[in-house]
C-alpha cells in the first residue's frame, strides 16, 4: 500500500476524482499497466509520452502541470513551452 510520502500526484488526482485505475484506463485510453507503473513510480510521469500525460490530465480534468511530480522539471518545461 502506498503511504502519503510516496504517493504520486497522478494517484492523488485519480482518488480525488473517485476513479479506479480500470475506469481511468477506460476513459483515457491509457492502459491499466501504464497507470499502475506511473502511480508506483516505476515509470516517472515526466518520462511518459506527452500523449499519455495529456490523456490522463484531460480525463481527470486537471492541467498537465498538476500531474508532474518533479516541480523543478515542470518549471523547466513550462519555461520552454512559453
Amino acid at each position: 500500500m502506498m503511504t502519503e510520502k510516496n504517493t504520486t500526484k497522478l494517484f492523488k488526482a485519480r482518488l480525488e476524482k473517485g476513479y479506479t485505475q480500470a475506469r481511468l484506463a477506460r476513459l483515457s485510453g491509457v492502459s491499466v499497466h501504464t497507470i499502475c507503473k506511473l502511480e508506483q513510480g516505476a515509470l516517472k510521469i515526466e518520462n511518459a509520452k506527452l500523449s499519455t500525460v495529456t490523456a490522463l490530465a484531460y480525463t481527470l480534468g486537471v492541467s498537465i502541470w498538476k500531474l508532474l511530480d518533479d516541480w523543478q522539471m515542470s518549471e523547466q518545461l513550462r519555461r520552454v513551452s512559453t
